[in-house]
């Protein structure tokens, strides 16, 4: 199974994702961090079925909707190494 290397970018976006949600919204920001969760899990188990970036082929595209919020898109990029 590969191993998932979050990158910097995608962590201070995460971060402030929560942080940002947290003040508004607790159970949405604990809801939106479960979707990140589940989206990191299924690129772990199927990595071939993300989008790969054009600039960087090493890395995969996740998206995580929620709409809700008026954030149609959280977009997280990470690399996966066998």
């Amino acid at each position: 199974m590969p191993r998932i290397i979050i990158t910097k970018a995608a962590i201070q976006g995460i971060k402030r994702c929560r942080l940002f949600l947290g003040e508004e919204n607790l159970h949405a920001a604990i809801r939106a961090i479960q979707a990140i969760k589940n989206s990191f899990a299924l690129l772990q188990a199927e990595p071939q079925i993300r989008r790969l970036l054009d600039d960087r082929p090493e890395l995969r595209e996740l998206t995580s909707s929620f709409k809700s919020l008026d954030m149609e898109h959280f977009i997280v990029f990470a690399a996966t190494k066998n």
